[in-house]
């Protein structure tokens, strides 16, 4: 699972060499981790505060928040790193917020 984060920024580095302001690339990029997003966020509607305290869900954020870490170290330019905060900002943040909430004691 540590290992994600390592994936992660050589993934990001591989993408930096190709990617320069290209939307639809980093889109089709970003799909795998959007719908596991969207999966944990749909798993937060249905079952409310008690989806955090499923062992399934709590291993998705954790390896979800690997994968953006990851990223987030790699997208070292302006626009590469505006376009994960844009992808972050506002449709996941809350979903976030509410983990870190549930999650940390």
């Amino acid at each position: 699972m540590r290992s994600r984060t390592t994936f992660y920024i050589a993934l990001g580095r591989l993408l930096m060499v190709d990617l320069g302001e290209d939307d639809e690339k980093f889109e089709s990029f970003m799909a795998p981790i959007t719908s596991t997003m969207d999966s944990v966020a749909s798993q937060l509607v249905a079952v409310g505060n008690n989806a955090f305290q499923q062992e399934e869900t709590k291993r998705t954020l954790v390896g979800l928040c690997r994968d953006i870490r990851g990223l987030a170290f790699a997208f070292n330019s302006k626009s590469s790193y505006m376009m994960l905060f844009d992808w972050i900002y506002p449709t996941y943040t809350s979903v976030l917020l509410r983990a870190d909430r549930m999650v940390v004691p």
